[in-house]
């Protein structure tokens, strides 16, 4: 056990919003629409790092967004 205190539910949503935010903004700059980006950035499952695999490797967004969403 751990003698460092357990972050603050404030602390850990601004965590997950900085890394939804980066998720977000790699996925524009690898070349998906922000509505796509957004959808997969929001979506922990998916592996972001695939979705701009696909992206660059000419699948449509739409696509990307249909086989790798987990809902």
């Amino acid at each position: 056990m751990s003698d460092e205190p357990e972050p603050e539910p404030d602390e850990e949503e601004s965590e997950r919003d900085q890394v939804i935010a980066m998720r977000y903004l790699a996925l524009l700059v690898g070349g998906f629409p922000p509505e796509e980006a957004c959808l997969l950035a929001l979506d922990d499952g998916v592996d972001w790092h695939k979705a701009a695999e696909m992206i660059g490797a000419g699948c449509d967004p739409t696509l990307v967004v249909r086989i790798l969403s987990s809902t």
